[in-house]
């Protein structure tokens, strides 16, 4: 990755991380993205959950919707979908739609919004209930 753009990533992580940080009340889980073109970066405020950190790429549908492609640290892949919230301009909501190891039949839902963006640079901080309930 060019070296400008690992530094505007992590100065516009930085940046956002002193922004609000609040997350709705019926949340369990929370963190932040930051996309640079197709690539992606996920955290999670609690690094001990599973998923923290992963590297991903996103495809972008209508501009209204896409899907991300994420593998974290144990090498599970986990995809979500997101879609424009209609009339709010950076907001989003998503699912968890599939996945290998353990995110295999993993049900999650939330939100996202964009906190930062320059240029093809993009930070969001997303929350959501993943409970991690598993279909049977």
């Amino acid at each position: 990755m060019n070296t400008n753009i690992l530094a505007t990533c992590l100065g516009l992580l930085a940046a956002s991380l002193t922004a609000s940080t609040t997350v709705a009340a019926a949340d369990n889980c929370a963190g932040y993205t930051v996309e640079v073109g197709d690539r992606s970066i996920i955290v999670n405020d609690n690094a001990d959950e599973p998923g923290h950190p992963a590297i991903g790429t996103c495809k972008i549908g209508n501009g209204m919707s896409g899907t991300c492609t994420y593998r974290d640290r144990d090498n599970d892949e986990y995809t979500l979908e997101w879609r424009s919230v209609p009339g709010a301009v950076g907001r989003a909501t998503w699912e968890h739609v599939g996945g290998t190891g353990r995110w295999t039949n993993v049900r999650s839902t939330g939100w996202t919004r964009s906190v930062m963006v320059d240029r093809d640079v993009k930070v969001s901080r997303w929350g959501g209930d993943c409970t991690k309930t598993t279909a049977k």
